[in-house]
């Protein structure tokens, strides 16, 4: 997600900003309504917080996925079948 904050706004709430940013976040910084600047993460988070983001993409892809029309759910069952058959080599 990108957020938008002027000099003055992000100065008064910095360290609230580098905490709050996520992996796939940045904050463009603005003066007089012109990007003058960009704060993004510099490592990936380690831990709870990155698993907790990492569930909540792949819920947000599958949920994607799922909405496709031509997307078909596939079973547990035809998972296994494909993982027996890859290891038999077929």
């Amino acid at each position: 997600m990108i957020y938008t904050l002027s000099i003055a706004e992000a100065a008064s709430q910095l360290s609230e900003l580098v905490h709050r940013l996520r992996t796939d976040d940045s904050v463009v910084l603005v003066e007089n309504n012109i990007p003058v600047a960009k704060l993004i993460p510099s490592a990936p988070q380690s831990g709870f917080h990155a698993r907790s983001e990492l569930a909540q993409s792949f819920l947000r892809i599958r949920e994607e996925l799922l909405s496709q029309p031509d997307f078909e759910d596939i079973t547990d069952e035809e998972i296994q079948a494909e993982i027996d058959a890859y290891r038999r080599g077929e």
